[in-house]
């Protein structure tokens, strides 16, 4: 009995992923699935590669789906690396595109899962680099899309109804972090009470990779954020932002609670999600003319390459503005 009420509680926690995917429940986490080295491929992304528990079972579910992929197309069962061809994540690519509807973004990123795969086998010797076949196959080109972010007022009706909404202190020291820090959500997950630096006035983010970054408060941040401390009832002693039952905020529940306060903010765009608050604190940074250096250093990209894409909205902006001269 116990087992049954377990197994449909697990089904209808994955119910999204399955609408999402088209998949059936027996395609997730089968048991008699097969990946070599799956263990060791594991350990190799969280210790080697530095990656999140979440980032590793992704990348071992690619490479279940891919598996199957080869079993029902090729008759390829048990999955063997050294035995796939380019022909085969050609038409493996062509399968993301036409029959689950994965745009560029998505297929070039199950396409860089399994190129870490290979990565890790040609790492561990077990695998020539001359047999891998990514080798000989190109990446779909992305079109390139400006980040939908919103408007300075925008924001500041987003922080007026956070400030008269039923948990004002934490969702005006939360709100203030996402829009003046710029924190990926999943990192504003991660804080810590402790990670808050009053003295210093700075926070200390768990970003990508286990890597760290210092990220300087504004005297507004840091006031909200001392008050949620020290006033509020719940008194969090381990993750810096928690539920109304004193649980730890999840990137599910931070859309939910976004969504309804863009709802009470009159704010209707679509597809916004908390992530764009994200891409608006850094548009707004840009606007007033911070450096484009230092924005690379406090939204932690890798790239300067990601962070000039904030360059295109102002641009854009900047021939909306050109295109009201009086003169014509």
């Amino acid at each position: 009995m116990k087992t049954r009420y377990l197994r449909r509680r697990r089904e209808k926690a994955l119910r999204p992923l399955f609408i999402r995917e088209d998949l059936a429940p027996y395609d997730v986490g089968r048991a008699a699935e097969e990946i070599p080295y799956r263990e060791q491929y594991r350990q190799f992304l969280l210790t080697e590669r530095g990656c999140k528990p979440q980032t590793a079972g992704s990348n071992l579910n690619m490479l279940g789906q891919f598996s199957r992929f080869l079993e029902a197309e090729y008759g390829l069962q048990p999955f063997r690396p050294e035995e796939v061809t380019p022909a085969h994540l050609r038409r493996y690519l062509a399968y993301l595109k036409n029959e689950r509807g994965n745009g560029p973004a998505t297929r070039n990123g199950k396409l860089s899962m399994l190129g870490s795969y290979y990565f890790f086998l040609e790492c561990c010797g077990l695998m020539d680099e001359n047999d891998n076949p990514l080798r000989l196959v190109r990446r779909a080109r992305e079109p390139a899309r400006l980040p939908l972010c919103l408007t300075r007022e925008e924001a500041e009706r987003l922080l007026e109804t956070a400030a008269s909404g039923p948990d004002p202190l934490r969702d005006t020291a939360l709100l203030r972090v996402l829009l003046q820090a710029g924190l990926r959500p999943i990192e504003l997950t991660a804080l810590r009470a402790g990670e808050v630096d009053f003295a210093q006035q700075c926070l200390l983010v768990p970003g990508k990779g286990e890597q760290q970054r210092l990220v300087p408060l504004t005297k507004k941040t840091a006031s909200a954020l001392r008050a949620y401390l020290e006033e509020d009832p719940r008194n969090p002693s381990e993750h810096l932002f928690v539920s109304v039952r004193g649980k730890p905020l999840t990137t599910t529940m931070l859309n939910l609670w976004f969504k309804k306060l863009c709802r009470g903010a009159g704010i209707e765009k679509a597809g916004l999600t908390v992530r764009n608050l994200r891409h608006t604190c850094l548009t707004l940074l840009l606007q007033e003319g911070a450096d484009l250096m230092a924005l690379k250093k406090l939204a932690g990209h890798k790239r300067i390459s990601t962070t000039q894409r904030y360059l295109h909205v102002t641009q854009n902006q900047l021939r909306q503005a050109i295109k009201k001269h009086p003169l014509g």
